[in-house]
């Protein structure tokens, strides 16, 4: 049969006295491999193509075919250690070419990646004809390493702080007028780059009494973010400035 359809099949068979026999038989003819698509729990993030995940997110792989069902999905995962070919992951791997050689897994469940690095996620279905899907692939940054935060102190500054003590040891001084700058650094050879920077500001030694809310009011902000109510997160950009509004500890 070379069409995918419903064929219904007459046969006919007649010997040379006449005597004959009649047949009908349906056959359902399924030449079509089955569809796979790969999806990712949180966390996950994208941008201009490039996709970037942890070693905690979950990938999924979810394969169907509308007529004889699917027989089994297998990937498979490498790992780009070579830092001349992290492109692929920033251009999605629109240039790799696959090819069913190497060993492959059976996806049974969704599986996550350990390693840091570029990975490229290979992977394909069979129906229970034998109808074997092109291979689909899919480029992704698994980043493990959490961003820095970074405080700058401008002028006037007064600082009894030696080299090797930690700033609960020592006071520094600062006047109304001097400029605090916040920034992130994210780190790690594929950074996903940082989303947010949080601060929360409070009166006396115990931090018993949160000023916060006036601070974010005051220089721009939104409370709670992507942290808990006491907080004050900003989208970051390249920084972030404020300076204390009143005379304490």
């Amino acid at each position: 049969f070379t069409k995918d359809s419903t064929h219904i099949l007459y046969i006919t068979c007649e010997d040379e006295l006449g005597n004959s026999v009649e047949d009908e038989e349906i056959f359902l003819v399924d030449s079509t491999p089955p569809e796979t698509t790969k999806w990712y729990e949180d966390p996950f993030y994208e941008n201009n193509g490039a996709k970037w995940i942890t070693s905690n997110t979950l990938i999924h792989l979810d394969a169907t075919d509308e007529k004889v069902g699917v027989n089994a999905t297998y990937w498979r995962n490498i790992v780009l250690e070579n830092e001349e070919d992290w492109h692929y992951c920033y251009e999605d791997c629109y240039n790799w070419t696959p090819n069913y050689e190497g060993d492959w897994n059976e996806y049974t469940e969704p599986f996550t990646k350990a390693e840091e690095s570029c990975h490229i996620i290979e992977y394909y279905s069979v129906d229970k004809l034998g109808n074997v899907e092109d291979i689909k692939w899919q480029c992704v940054f698994v980043d493990n390493t959490p961003p820095i935060a970074i405080k700058e102190i401008g002028e006037p500054h007064i600082s009894t702080c030696g080299d090797n003590e930690t700033p609960a040891e020592c006071e520094d001084w600062v006047s109304q007028n001097t400029e605090f700058t916040l920034s992130c650094e994210d780190l790690g050879d594929h950074p996903v780059g940082a989303e947010q920077i949080c601060y929360r500001i409070s009166l006396n030694d115990d931090g018993s009494e949160y000023l916060t809310q006036d601070y974010c009011e005051e220089f721009g902000g939104e409370m709670g973010g992507n942290t808990s109510e006491d907080w004050c997160c900003v989208d970051i950009g390249e920084s972030y400035m404020f300076h204390f509004l009143e005379d304490s500890n």
